[in-house]
Formats: C-alpha cells, structure tokens, sequence
C-alpha cells in the first residue's frame, strides 16, 4: 500500500489544490465567470465548425420530431412552464407511494383540479400525450370546483366514480413515465433490456438506517455480479456501475467526516474490489455540494488502496453548475497522476440546483456554491470540455449531455482523443441518432439507466424531470416552434459576454435576501474545507477557557461532563434589586431621548460584535448549555437577526406619525416607551432568547433589567459584557441580574416595574401573571412564551424519507429542549408500522455525547433534576423503541425514545427532553384529532406532512397554534420570516421577531392641535 502513497510533496500539492477547490466556492459569480471566460477560447474557426454543427443536430432533430419518444413529448407539453406540468409532478412524486385507494383517489382529483387541461388538447404530437390529456380534461369536469378544499365533499363526490376509475386513469400516465425513465425494475430485466454500454444506477438513495443502507450495498454487490455475468454472454456491451455514498451510510456529514470517510472507504473498496474481478467500471455519483468533499476523500483513499492498484476503473462526476468545477479536474488530473492511474469524469450540469441556492440561503453562506445563471453553468461545461482533453492521459472524459451545441463542442474539440457521451434512459435518443449519423467517426454513447421498483423512482424521476423539464433547459427548447434552430443552438459564451453583472439579479446573495431593510446573518459552510477547518480551529481555541464573570460564586459544569468546570459566577443579592431598578427607571428619559438612529445604531453593534465573537460564544454554548456546534452557531445568528430586525422595524415605527384629520386641526400618533421592562430568558436558548427582548425593549426606548436561567448565567454575563464595551449599551439602561427563584420574583413584583418578557415554562408564566396582578402600581403588561404539546400529522400521501427527516430534526435535535419541539406524532394508520419502522432506525443512527465532538447529534439535556423527570415520565408509558447505542460521555443525557400514545387527550404535559409521543389515527378521525389536538390547550407549533391540499387547508384552518409548518421541520423559526410564538396555554403575544412585536413595548400618545386658535385657517384661504 505505501509504493502507491504519493510522496510529501505532492500530497501538499494535492492539499493544496483540494483547498483551492474550496476558495472558488467562495469567491464571487463575477470573478469566477471571467475565469471560465479567458478559460474557454475556441478559435473562430472553431466556433464557426461548433455553431455549423449544433444548427445541422437541430435542424435535423426538427425534421424527425414525430420520432421524440413519449416521455420527451410529455415533458415538451407538461414543462414546469405550466400549472399542469407541476400538478403532475406532485403527483407522481406522492401516488407511487400512497397504499390507501381512497386517498389516492383524492390526491389524484386535487392535482386534475388544478390545471386547465383543455388548453392542451390536441396540442402534442404524440396521440398517447393527447389521450393522456383527454382523460385527465374528462375527469376534472368530473366534479365541481368548490370541492377542491373540502375533503368531505370529494369523499361524497368520490363515492359516484366507478371503482378504481381515478387511480387507473393517473397510474397509466404514472406507468408511462416510469416505463420511460427505469430501465428495469430489477438488474436482471434492465440488462435484458439493453442495447447500447450502459450506466446503472440502483434507484433507493438517501439511506435514512443502518439496515437500509446494507439492503443498498448488497443491491450494489448484487448487480455487480449481474453485470459480469451478462457481461460474459456479451462482452461488446461494456456495462458499469453508479454508486451514490449516501445510499451506502445514513450520515454522510461534513461535521461527521472522519467516521463517514471510514465507513464509505470500506464499502465502496468492497465494491470496488469485486467490480474490478469483473472488469466493470465504478462512478461514484455527485449529490448536494455539502457533501462533495467527503466523496473526493473516499476517492483519494479508494486509489490509495492496494487491493485497487491494478484497476483503473474508478469514476467520479464533476458538476459543470459548481463554481470549483474547473479547478476540481485539474485536481483529478493530479490526483490521478501522483497515484499513476486513470480516472473516468462524467461531466454533468447538476441536478440539484435549487437545493443549493434555497441551502445556501437559509444557513447564510457568504456566497453560492453554484451559478445563479444556467448559461455561466453552460459556459463553465465548455471550458472544462478542453481541459479534460488537456489531462487525457489520466483522465477519461464523459460527456452527459443532451444539448446539441455542447456535442458540437466535443466533437470539434475532441481531435481524435477518445472520450464518450453519455444520456439520459428514455431522452436524447432522437439526437444521439442524428449524431451518429453527422459526425465520420461516431463517439461512443453510454445510458446512464435507473433500476429499481416504482416505489424507489420517486427522488430519481423528481429530479429528472426538474433538470429537463423546465422552459430553459435544450429538452424543451429544441422542438420549440418559437424558437429559431440559431436561438436554440447559440453559444452561451456569446450570452455570458453580453451580460453586464453575472449573478443572476433576481437571486440575491443570502446576505441580502431580506434587502434594503437589514442583513441577513452569516452561517458557517461546514461542507467547505475552508470555512469549517478555520472556524473549528476558533472553536477549540477556546475549549480550555474558564469564564469567571465574579471573584467567587455558583461553579457552572458542562452538562455533558461533569468533570468540566466552564466558569462561575455570583447571583445577584435580592438588597441591591430595588436601587437598581430605581436607577435603570430613572434612565428611561435620557435614553429614550436619544435620536431613534442612535439607539438602533448601538443595538446593530450589538450584533456585530455578537458575530464578531461567535467562536468564543460557539464554545460557551458548547460546554455551558450543551449545544451542538450547528445548534450553537443557529442560535447565535438568530441573536444577531433580533437586533438587526428590530433596529430596522424602530426606524419605521417609531416615525411621529400624521392622522387623517379635519380641516384647520393636526392629529399625530406618538408611540413612547412603557419605562422598565423586565426580560427572564430560559436555559434552552441562552443567547437568542437572551438577547431578542432585551433588543426590542432597548431600541423602542426602554431601560433593562434582564434575569437569566441560573443554569446559562455565563453566556448571558458575556453577551451583556459585548453590549455594554462594545456596542455602547450604557450600564445605566441595561443590568444582568443572575441568580435563582429569589430573583426573579422580587423583579416582577417590583413597582418600578412597567413590562415583563418571559420565555419559559407555563407554571412559572402564571405565576409571574400573578405576581403582576397582585401590584398595586399600574397594570403591568406581560409578554409571555412558554412551550407545548405540539403535534405533527402525517398522512399516507407523505413521502416517508421526507418526513422521516423533519421528524427525527423536530423530535431530537437539541435534545428535544426546544419548546417548539415535536412532543406527539399522529400517523395514519395505513402507513404508520412502516413509517415508524424508519423512524426507529433513523433514531438509531444518532450519536449521543460530549457536543465539543462535532459529529455529535444529540448533547445532554441540561441538568440532573430535568435528567430524572424525564426518565420518570418515559416510565409511565409503553415504550416502542430507545435509542440503543453507547454514550461516550459522563453527563446528563436521556435516550431519544418514542412511547406509545393511544389516547391524545391524556398525553396532556410538555416533556421537555427527547421523548415522543406516537399516535396512530385512521383516515376517517381527521376531525377527531384536529379537536383532540386542540382540547389540549396548547398553542405553539404544529406540523403536517401531507401532498392533499384539502388536508393541509382542514389542519391550517382548525388548528389553534401560533406556528403551522407544512412539509418541513417544526423548529427554527427565522426572525422576520416565521414570527415565533403560540396561543392559549402556549402564550400571550405578540410573536418574537414578528411585525406586532415591539408594539407592546410602547404606548400610544396621540396629539390633537388646533391649529385656527390663534387666528384663521390658512390652509383654506390659501386655496385659489
């Protein structure tokens, strides 16, 4: 094995250029398009050949369109241009998958209704399109429109339709595109089937357990021994292999790297070996741009192998819309070189594009790992085109590709070097046909051939169709009447050279999502090499530190370790409450007199300096609270989005604003601070919820008077240090007053006091609703947020991987101390073994431990007294399943469990930890869970999976919560995007980081002038 490691030089060679990769995804469009640009310079002799050959593909192509097959007519008629084109997709995504027929039948009436069906008539030229069509027409007339949102008319509807009559119309049309798309649904039929080289790519990928990750190895094993035997009948059909890692291990995570990396060199060299006893070349396939590195790592350690060092069948896709695409072959050229081997390199657009912008958005990267332009994606495809042929001698390249202008592109720049395309099953084979025929010596072409059962083509035909689909993409445009044979086939350099700036102008940078108004708050990368190696290096700097905020006092430990000292610090003596509070009250005029850009200004700085420190704050949150490093580093920038949300919202509201008024009298609304607002903030999210309402307090004018958790003191202490010296807080207007119970009753029962905001439990909220009542001062407001049972529903129209993922996020993370957390899951019964089935194994596949490990999911919850109470709480009810690995770590830490809840009404209190409740209903008790659900008195998030509209609007319409989440996660609220907080026993209101909120922190003033006594009305005289 050591003759085949490179020498030190050049594995820092290789580091090198690997981390070169990672800087061109942070770079900016601009600067890496005029790269691609001075990269990609054909001769005009060239360009003359490459545009003469792409209008005679096109041309040709045109001529012999009665020859399209059925899928590429349908994708021609049904694009994702048109409603309809989306109804289907929705559909096909959700009917595979549906195992009762009345809700299927539902579904597939909701997506007829949703299109205007008769527009397309007779407009495709292929009859099975027309037919196809004519049906789905037919059968939204079927029934009238108001049932369209009402589940109860489409059962009575329903009831009228000849059995089976609905499913068998939309399966039909299903069973076309499947047909189409899947070579076969086992190796042995779609090897049968072929008759060109061929790519197969098992279907079932994104293994959620352990055990479906072995049934995908041993799929991969078994159509490894497929392939060669087929291969020995007919060795001229030189068949190959696509692998996806992440069918091959559930937790392919750049933050659990090093154990994936392991996991993934072990079996893919499995593979690999066996594959090369058989001569079968190997791919590894290209997912989401997370975890692309850990991909390349597996390939680097894979040439390492000496069990491999005779083979050089080993492939890997490079993504033409990533902006590390041209540095990354040149690294798989030195790659290859340095371990004296060839490398195959499909090169492909992408197919998950809109996952990568709506990712990068949501976590705040600095910038896109891909192109916001498809034609800098089309350009940057043509300028790795020469530089494969540049590095031939250890790369061999595979050109995917079903656009006409990039095959002229290949051919014309090929001069006789070997290379092969590559396409789609069921597309491109019209093109391909006329290539041959156009081109003397006819390149090779390989099918990259999807198998597996209809149940497994969902995420497979989802992204087929959203790749080829759209109004942009070659598909659509070549028999495109409106478009002449020169727009279709033009060269994208031309369209890149036009455009003034190369970013996409309606796809802002994630900084600038929210505009004009404010910031958005910057994330970390942890998919990047660059961005996580530097911020761990910050983290761990400070893993060491002891944060001693007083001369003696309580000693905080880690709760994941109790041999961790973090810090201590001192509570506050209940003596010194009221002369505090009595100069904090007499501070309200001279801080609300300053100008309202002064205050924002400073609670801006706030934030920044909150950014600015957040490796040290990723640290504390790590040992003090317990957080995960992507927890901590969320919450942090959830801070920064309060300041700077509100600061935005005070510059706004609290403008003196004029009244309509009647002639000769002025009218202005003058909103004013209430005085001293007092903030108790919970241990659960010691920084956000920390800083939100005393950010809204201080810049609507108000002095502070903040309480922490006793078991989060030091972050609050530190976060209270960054507003004081760094963002020019005067101590005068805001204190931090640690310590317990002692503390926090004597504040709120304090007179001086004029508000209170609280976040915590619903015991503690009356409590304090008491005290305030109890006063004999003015009537005291009180914001409250406390926590709930909060449901979440899934239907049999979910798709299972889906809400596997949101349930396992919403349920666990966090430890389950989130009050937002998923605390009851409702299934339907039809789905609810196999749904729960996946569940348990996805629990399984969490790591519990000491969170300053980065590849731990679920930390400890937050002391020992919550450790017991849940454990007792878990004993009451039957458990279905507990998380069953070791815990590497000596602190308090619950198992994720799931108990069995045949009675909502009695699962009737929050059990703030890692426990969920499981419920199975059947699909006619909608109504009887919605009221249960509601009997409990909660309000704060629910959550529904589900692809029928009519069950989504019932549960948004009848639920009473303050947060409704539709087929996604239930946690994460983003401030100014999902105003947070809930309704009857989960809150008073007005919602955190929502429009309402700070309106509770001031009062209203009006100002009535009369403007004629002292002389006459001007304004009518003055009229001509």
């Amino acid at each position: 094995m050591n003759e085949l490691r490179p020498s030190s030089s050049a594995t820092s060679s290789l580091d090198e250029s690997f981390v070169q990769m990672s800087r061109n995804l942070l770079r900016s469009e601009n600067e890496v398009v005029h790269e691609l640009i001075e990269a990609f310079t054909p001769t005009n002799k060239q360009t003359g050949e490459i545009s003469k050959h792409a209008s005679v593909l096109v041309s040709q192509c045109r001529s012999r369109k009665h020859s399209v097959p059925f899928v590429e007519k349908f994708l021609h008629r049904y694009g994702l241009s048109s409603d309809e084109g989306v109804a289907l997709l929705s559909l096909v995504e959700a009917l595979l998958r549906v195992p009762d027929k009345r809700t299927a039948d539902i579904l597939t009436l909701e997506k007829f209704q949703e299109g205007n069906w008769g527009k397309h008539s007779q407009r495709s030229g292929s009859m099975l399109v027309n037919l196809a069509t004519m049906m789905m027409e037919m059968t939204s007339r079927f029934f009238p429109s108001d049932a369209r949102q009402n589940i109860d008319k489409l059962d009575k509807n329903l009831s009228s339709v000849p059995e089976a009559g609905l499913r068998r119309i939309m399966l039909a049309v299903v069973n076309f595109l499947a047909l189409a798309f899947v070579s076969g649904s086992t190796i042995q039929r779609a090897l049968a089937r072929a008759k060109e080289p061929a790519s197969f790519d098992m279907l079932g990928e994104g293994a959620r357990t352990f055990a479906a990750s072995d049934r995908y190895f041993d799929s991969y094993m078994g159509a490894i021994d497929a392939i060669a035997t087929s291969q020995k009948k007919n060795p001229s059909l030189d068949h190959s292999l696509s692998v996806k890692l992440t069918a091959l291990y559930p937790k392919v995570h750049p933050l659990n790297e090093n154990e994936a990396v392991e996991v993934l060199v072990s079996r893919t060299e499995q593979l690999c070996v066996q594959a090369a006893a058989a001569n079968l070349d190997v791919t590894i396939d290209a997912e989401e741009s997370d975890r692309f590195e850990i991909n390349l790592k597996v390939v680097e350690r894979l040439l390492a192998s000496s069990k491999l060092k005779d083979w050089d069948g080993l492939g890997v896709v490079v993504q033409a819309y990533a902006k590390r695409a041209l540095s990354l072959v040149d690294w798989l050229a030195d790659l290859a070189t340095q371990y004296r081997t060839k490398l195959n390199v499909r090169l492909v657009k992408g197919a998950y594009w809109d996952t990568e912008i709506k990712i990068a958005q949501v976590n705040g990267f600095e910038a896109y790992p891909v192109f916001t332009r498809k034609e800098n994606t089309d350009l940057c495809y043509l300028a790795c085109i020469p530089r494969l042929f540049k590095h031939a001698d250890r790369l061999f390249p595979q050109f995917a590709t079903h656009n006409a202008h990039t095959i002229a592109t290949v051919c014309t720049l090929a001069q006789g070097q070997a290379f092969e395309f590559q396409r789609l099953y069921g597309m491109g084979e019209l093109l391909y046909e006329e290539v041959a025929q156009h081109f003397l010596e006819s390149p090779n072409v390989r099918v990259y051939s999807p198998v597996g059962v209809y149940e497994d083509l969902v995420p497979y035909l989802m992204r087929r169709l959203l790749e080829n689909g759209a109004t942009s993409n070659f598909v659509y445009r070549i028999f495109n009447e409106d478009l002449s044979v020169a727009d279709v086939s033009q060269n994208p350099r031309a369209q890149v050279l036009s455009a003034r700036e190369h970013q996409h102008p309606k796809i802002p940078l994630p900084k600038d999502i929210y505009g004009e108004q404010r910031s958005n708050s910057t994330g970390v990368d942890f998919g990047n090499e660059i961005t996580r190696a530097r911020f761990r290096e910050e983290v761990e700097g400070w893993l060491t530190k002891n944060w001693s905020m007083s001369d003696s006092g309580t000693v905080v430990k880690n709760p994941a370790n109790n041999t961790d000292e973090v810090g201590f610090f001192s509570s506050f003596d209940v003596s010194d409450i009221d002369p505090l509070l009595a100069t904090l009250s007499e501070s309200v005029d001279d801080w609300f007199g300053l100008e309202v850009a002064d205050r924002c200004e400073r609670i801006v700085k706030w934030a920044d300096a909150i950014h600015e420190h957040r490796s040290e704050l990723t640290a504390l949150l790590q040992r003090e609270a317990g957080k995960t490093v992507e927890d901590a580093v969320t919450e942090l920038r959830e801070a920064e989005d309060f300041c700077r949300y509100y600061a935005a919202e005070a510059r706004t509201m609290l403008v003196p604003k004029e009244l309509p008024s009647p002639t000769g009298e002025s009218n202005h609304l003058l909103l004013c601070p209430r005085g001293l607002f007092v903030c108790i903030s919970p241990w659960n999210f010691p920084a956000s919820i920390f800083v939100g309402p005393i950010a809204a307090a201080l810049v609507t004018g108000n002095t502070v008077a903040a309480k922490p958790a006793p078991q989060t003191s030091l972050i609050a202490l530190r976060l209270t240090q960054l507003a004081i010296k760094s963002a020019g807080i005067p101590p005068s207007v805001f204190a931090v007053l640690p310590g317990g119970d002692d503390v926090g009753k004597e504040l709120v029962a304090n007179p001086r006091v004029n508000g209170v905001a609280f976040t915590g439990s619903e015991t503690a909220a009356r409590a304090i609703n008491r005290s305030l009542a109890a006063k004999d001062s003015a009537l005291t407001p009180l914001i409250a947020e406390t926590g709930g049972v909060n449901v979440m529903i899934v239907d049999s129209t979910a798709q299972f991987e889906h809400a596997t993922d949101d349930i396992i996020h919403s349920a666990f993370k966090s430890a389950g101390q989130r009050c937002s957390a998923l605390r009851l899951l409702c299934v339907q019964d039809d789905i609810a073994d196999t749904l729960l089935e996946m569940i348990c194994g996805a629990i399984d596949t969490l790591k519990l431990g000491d969170p300053t490990d980065w590849s731990v999911d679920v930390g400890p919850v937050i002391d020992p007294e919550a450790k017991k109470g849940l454990e007792d709480a878990t004993a009451e009810y039957e458990v279905l399943h507990a998380h069953q690995s070791e815990i590497a770590a000596d602190g308090h830490f619950v198992r994720p469990t799931i108990v069995n809840v045949k009675d909502i009404t009695k699962f009737n209190t929050e059990h703030f930890g890692p426990i969920l409740g499981f419920h199975r209903y059947q699909r006619g008790d909608v109504a009887k869970v919605i009221d249960q659900a509601n009997a409990l008195g909660y309000g704060l998030t629910f959550g529904v999976h589900s692809r029928l509209n009519s069950t989504i609007e019932r549960f948004t319409t009848n639920m009473k919560v303050g947060n409704m989440y539709v087929n996604r996660t239930m946690t994460g609220a983003v401030v100014g995007t999902q105003p947070f907080g809930g309704e009857g026993l989960s809150g008073t209101g007005p919602k955190a980081g929502g429009p309402l909120y700070l309106t509770r922190f001031l009062v209203e003033r009006v100002v009535t002038r009369n403007e004629t006594a002292t002389g006459g009305n001007l304004t009518l005289m003055k009229l001509s």
